[in-house]
């Protein structure tokens, strides 16, 4: 009888313990893949408001650095305001179903100003970053 109770307890620690395992590895597994599927995009979001018209696009690089531009401009004329930060990003979580997936990104800038995370959304159809509609397409700074 002892026997068979040692047995279960080191069986039911050794489950526990290979279970645990496979969901890290799935995780991991989960992140490798959407890291996969944002390397080398860009993200647009175009506001207008009056006048005024606002640019935002960020591209993440497949060599995990990231570019983020912003463009401010006005119809009245002048220079546009424009801003750049670079730096480095990776996925800290991730979720995957069929079409429908979303990301958390930390995104650390290399100019040493505070660590950004943001959340990537996707039903398949239409991508939000932050719970704002997005524009994905190739980067063409990567």
């Amino acid at each position: 009888m002892r026997r068979l109770v040692a047995f279960a307890l080191t069986a039911a620690v050794l489950l526990g313990s290979a279970a645990d395992a496979s969901a890290k590895a799935s995780k991991a597994q989960t992140i490798r893949r959407v890291t996969a599927r944002l390397a080398d995009k860009s993200f647009t979001r175009f506001t207008e408001a009056g006048s005024s018209s606002f640019d935002q696009r960020l591209h993440l690089c497949r060599n995990k650095s990231f570019i983020y531009d912003t463009v401010g401009s006005s119809s009245e004329g002048g220079d546009p305001d424009v801003r750049r930060v670079e730096g480095s990003w990776r996925v800290t979580s991730a979720r995957i179903s069929g079409r429908v997936w979303s990301a958390r990104v930390r995104g650390v800038p290399s100019d040493g100003s505070g660590a950004v995370t943001s959340t990537i959304r996707t039903d398949g159809r239409k991508v939000t970053v932050d719970g704002l509609l997005v524009f994905v397409q190739r980067s063409d700074l990567c």
